[in-house]
């Protein structure tokens, strides 16, 4: 069985109070033990690549791949001596040419051509740390039109990391040719990790023509910074940690963006809850004001100001999707929570959707998932009727602690219709999933499947009712993609010269000593369509929304 992606996190120290100190337990308390992977059985802690048989390209070669899979063909797949945990392949296209990019646990930023795989000119690039330092990158690099579409695009890269203990907390961007252009360092709170996981996100938030860049950091702070890297205002002080990635939309009516992000809440005062404090976390939609209240100073300086916000008894990490999901049009904010809280309380096995102009809760929702909903939601019609849907992951869980979850080895992934009702559910072989899902049409049709990845391999799912597509299945461990290199990230599609091809990054923590992969796969039958969600957060800039 395939171990389990849970056991990382520890309790903050009590003055801190409650979340974000990252830790480990070992491989074998897991929930499924590392030495028994049907997969890559010979590898045991401790030991770096033993039993793995390599192939041509350096990779570890599949070892098998069942019978009925009729999808097989790997356009190209690259390894690197740095492994790749979460970090998703972010994809953008200038110049005629299509580039991925993604960040390993060694602070390694890989930028390749998608088309072939090669390296473009001037990478791979170290993130810039003194020495003895560590930067890993868990967050996935994004791409930045500072300067418009007709010029080339820097890359904003975040990092921290849950498995490697991070000794360098910053965020930096490089040239589409590999310079390093800035580097901007975050704090760092007492009893708690160091860096940024939150994928950076790129928009208009000052509503003045031009593009910034916003994030989150462990550090308890939002982040908005200009395109020479430099602070604007000052950071909004969360009083916790944040691991969620912000979405930005541009309501009607308004100059600027909004940004929407989870967050976790350690007690800070609130008059307007029942018991005058937020415990579990938040879900706010901020907007960029010369005079931002701070909540607990209520001084006023230019920076992030709260609109409306949402507390939620469970620790928000998922990261917000925006998007329209029923007949109103009105644009949603929809988002999943996290298993941090335990045993779990109400919030962990949801989805929400509120109304992104007012925060008022969509009709319907909020929706029950199987498990904690870690990854974010996608947004896009599904299926030979183009049903408007949210597509969730979840873990499966035999209880309601973070050790009931690896134990079942299987995770789920849902979708829902507009008002909040299940349309299908999949159960998937591989436990606690982290990534989300990809909207792509994969059987000729205008509407979309989903591709999704898990400690297994890729499960391609028909978007009409979930069943299983090009001959997988969910009892053959061997029937995936691809199978043999664990994922605990998203997949992106993308056009390249020789078609449409769904780009994955794997291999799985440090901890298994398994080299990262990164590989290009084609789709086994050319969309006649857009994806409706091609990727991690949507978009090349990553603003968690379909909307323009």
């Amino acid at each position: 069985m395939i171990t389990s992606f849970t056991d990382r996190f520890s309790r903050r120290q009590a003055h801190q109070a409650r979340r974000s100190q990252v830790a480990r337990l070992s491989l074998a308390t897991l929930g499924l033990a590392l030495g028994s992977s049907p997969i890559i059985g010979a590898i045991t802690a401790g030991t770096a690549d033993a039993g793995v048989v390599h192939d041509s390209t350096g990779c570890p070669a599949i070892i098998h791949q069942a019978g009925s899979v009729t999808w097989k063909s790997i356009a190209w797949k690259v390894c690197i001596a740095g492994t790749i945990t979460q970090s998703s392949p972010a994809v953008t296209t200038f110049g005629g040419q299509t580039v991925t990019a993604v960040g390993d646990e060694t602070g390694v930023v890989h930028v390749l051509d998608a088309s072939t795989g090669k390296d473009m000119p001037g990478w791979p690039q170290a993130m810039s740390t003194p020495a003895g330092a560590v930067a890993p990158i868990e967050s996935s690099p994004t791409f930045a039109y500072f300067n418009g579409p007709n010029s080339a695009p820097d890359i904003i890269v975040a990092a921290g990391s849950t498995w490697v203990t991070s000794s360098a907390g910053e965020v930096e961007a490089f040239s589409l040719t590999g310079k390093r252009l800035w580097v901007f360092h975050v704090g760092h709170q007492p009893g708690t990790a160091y860096g940024v996981i939150s994928t950076p996100a790129v928009g208009d938030v000052l509503g003045n023509h031009s593009l910034q860049v916003v994030f989150g950091s462990w550090d308890h702070k939002i982040y908005v910074l200009d395109s020479a890297g430099r602070q604007l205002g000052s950071a909004y002080d969360n009083a916790d940690t944040i691991w969620s990635s912000p979405a930005l939309y541009h309501l009607p009516g308004r100059r600027a963006d909004d940004i929407y992000i989870g967050s976790d809440a350690s007690g800070r005062t609130d008059s307007s809850l029942p018991g005058g404090r937020c415990v579990g976390g938040y879900l706010t939609d901020f907007r960029w004001s010369n005079n931002a209240i701070n909540p607990d100073t209520r001084t006023a300086q230019p920076g992030l100001t709260r609109v409306w916000y949402k507390c939620l008894n469970q620790s928000i990490w998922s990261s917000p999707a925006v998007g329209v999901i029923n007949a109103s049009g009105r644009a949603a904010v929809v988002v999943g929570t996290s298993f941090f809280e335990q045993p779990f309380p109400s919030a962990t096995n949801r989805v929400y959707a509120f109304y992104a102009a007012s925060g008022d809760k969509v009709p319907g929702w909020p929706a029950r998932t199987v498990g904690p909903a870690v990854g974010s939601p996608v947004i896009g019609t599904v299926g030979a009727s183009n049903t408007i849907a949210v597509v969730e992951t979840a873990w499966l869980c035999a209880g309601k602690t973070q050790a009931d979850c690896g134990v079942t080895n299987h995770s789920e992934v849902q979708a829902f219709t507009g008002d909040g009702r299940l349309i299908w559910k999949t159960k998937l072989l591989g436990p606690t999933i982290e990534g989300s899902a990809t909207l792509v049409p994969l059987q000729g049709e205008t509407g979309n499947d989903v591709l999704v990845g898990t400690g297994y391999g890729i499960y391609p799912l028909d978007g009409t009712n979930g069943h299983f597509l090009f001959g997988t299945n969910g009892s053959n461990q061997w029937a995936t993609v691809n199978p043999g290199c664990r994922i605990f990230s998203t997949l992106a599609v993308a056009q390249v010269t020789s078609g449409w091809d769904a780009i994955a990054s794997c291999g799985g923590p440090p901890a298994f000593h398994f080299p990262g992969e990164i590989l290009a796969i084609p789709l086994p039958i050319q969309p006649t369509s857009a994806p409706a969600w091609p990727m991690f957060r949507y978009s090349d800039s990553h603003t968690g929304s379909n909307l323009p």
